[in-house]
């Protein structure tokens, strides 16, 4: 019978009880003939673990959430300051890569298998109600023995090799290559490409419309600019050819003949009478 593999969700464990419960799942999924498989403890990169993950899950048929003490707290207070202010005792903690792991699988559609330690903050995904059945075990080997826990173990294998008899075909259709800005690919599911594509041609289409709309301000906001200047320019002609005017009715009026000037000083103030003329028609 063909091996499958399985991806467990665990953190690094702090001592020797928390050790030995999860080394008694992983013997547990080897006699079933599961391989279990984690990040950092029988798995290990160099590069991002959460690139790592994804990679390994793909080659994953399901995932088992095992969540365990990781932070503990005697007294505390949630939402500290607020009107819903509520003290806390002897409150557990699970490691948060509980939490994005179970996220991941469940977005990847692998079946999930939780198994979180009685006590332990139950919030977020590590909680009931959701498309997985939760159990709630003390840490140690007998809770691997029990009728609830052999009949959901069951259960959870059964939907494991479903997914690896659909999986070939899930593989050949469910990718999307979608080209990125930097020229590479990424592949993406069908319902993630399909969800994505409207959100993303809105996106589109909103953008495109507030440029339209900018570059229509700005195109307004430029001819009103150009509006403004030529009133200024012919209120200022206006106020030139007014000046000209009476200029040119003051030059016309002076009483040249009773100016009593030397030949040289007359011509100099009729060519500067003239070219002044002159210049104020032109302005005209």
């Amino acid at each position: 019978m063909e091996q499958l593999n399985i991806f467990i969700s665990v953190g690094a464990t702090a001592n020797d009880t928390q050790e030995k419960f999860v080394a008694a799942i992983e013997d547990k999924l080897k006699r079933e003939n599961l391989i279990p498989n984690t990040v950092g403890r029988n798995k290990f990169t160099s590069g991002s673990p959460l690139k790592a993950i994804n990679e390994l899950m793909d080659e994953c048929s399901g995932t088992i959430i095992v969540a365990l003490e990781r932070t503990f707290f005697s007294t505390g207070f949630e939402k500290r300051g607020g009107v819903k202010e509520r003290q806390l005792t002897n409150t557990k903690y699970a490691t948060p890569w509980n939490q994005i792991e179970a996220a991941m699988a469940y977005s990847k559609g692998l079946p999930l298998l939780l198994i979180i330690e009685t006590e332990l903050k139950s919030e977020g995904l590590l909680e009931e109600g959701y498309d997985w059945y939760v159990l709630w075990v003390d840490p140690n080997e007998n809770a691997l023995t029990t009728k609830e826990f052999n009949g959901v173990f069951s259960d959870w294998k059964r939907k494991v090799e479903n997914y690896k008899k659909n999986q070939p075909n899930r593989l050949a259709t469910e990718k999307r290559k979608v080209p990125l800005f930097n020229g590479n690919f990424y592949n993406i599911s069908v319902e993630t490409f399909w969800v994505a594509l409207p959100i993303i041609c809105s996106l589109a289409f909103f953008l495109g419309t507030i440029k339209y709309d900018a570059d229509k301000i700005s195109l307004s906001e430029q001819k009103k600019a150009l509006e403004d200047t030529v009133r200024v320019r012919e209120k200022t002609i206006k106020y030139i050819r007014h000046n000209s005017d009476s200029a040119l009715n003051i030059l016309g009026h002076m009483p040249y003949n009773e100016m009593t000037l030397d030949s040289l000083s007359f011509r100099k103030v009729q060519t500067t009478i003239e070219n002044a003329g002159g210049a104020l028609y032109l302005n005209r």
